[in-house]
């Protein structure tokens, strides 16, 4: 049987804002382990098909602050996020959750949601990061596929002004987009299948982004692959494709 009380989920979402606003305004106060298990409950909430339909009448805004936090604080959002994009089960119809989707994708939009996800990526730049590539892969990976969702894989459910914002999330995390497009896991790692693999979710964004930039951005993505030698990978890329 669904929950159907909408105050839980109220009461849940004011305890993560409370203690994110307690944690940023104060100098001393350091709520991350509170929010950590806030984020835990979230997970469960979200379980609840009639909780899950409440996702884009809340703000996002206490989640993206506190993401960016820490390594494990991100994972643990990120977790949320996939979640929350995770149309629930036995709903009336494919319209309601097509719906469901579209409200959702437009709510992270016009939280800026978007916006942070894309400094995220650039944060976590390959050739720059300081994380293990064990903590940071999964984060690149989480914020990947929540670009990829709404820009690529179910598109039709993202309307015009969350297209935009993706677009310009995505091209001012390009440095970062082209050198994962030749991102080659550890043989030996079974955490990223070909199929899901950072390389192949980078470049399906790359390969959408020019084809819906204006010519203005088009000429930035061409000169940032130019001046970071992606062409150049590339290029080997499709020397050994040919080779073997």
């Amino acid at each position: 049987m669904d929950v159907k009380e909408k105050r839980l989920f109220d009461s849940v979402h004011r305890l993560l804002k409370t203690a994110v606003d307690t944690t940023a305004t104060s100098s001393t106060a350091d709520e991350s382990d509170v929010v950590l298990m806030i984020l835990d409950t979230f997970k469960r909430l979200l379980q609840w098909r009639e909780l899950h339909k409440l996702v884009p009448k809340y703000s996002i805004k206490p989640f993206l602050t506190c993401m960016m936090w820490s390594p494990q604080l991100a994972s643990s959002v990120l977790q949320v996020f996939l979640m929350m994009k995770t149309r629930p089960t036995g709903l009336k119809s494919t319209e309601v959750g097509d719906k469901m989707e579209m409200l959702n994708k437009r709510t992270f939009a016009d939280d800026l949601g978007f916006q942070v996800l894309g400094s995220l990526l650039a944060q976590h730049h390959p050739s720059s990061v300081l994380l293990p590539s064990s903590t940071a892969e999964p984060i690149l990976q989480a914020s990947l596929r929540i670009f990829h969702w709404t820009y690529v894989g179910n598109k039709h459910t993202s309307d015009a002004v969350t297209l935009d914002r993706v677009t310009d999330a995505l091209l001012n995390a390009r440095l970062t987009l082209l050198h994962l497009a030749h991102h080659r896991p550890s043989p030996s790692s079974s955490i990223y299948p070909p199929p899901s693999s950072l390389r192949h979710i980078a470049a399906d964004l790359l390969l959408e982004l020019f084809s819906v930039a204006d010519v203005a951005q088009v000429t930035v993505l061409q000169d940032t692959a130019r001046d970071c030698g992606a062409l150049l990978y590339m290029l080997s890329d499709a020397l050994d494709t040919g080779i073997h």
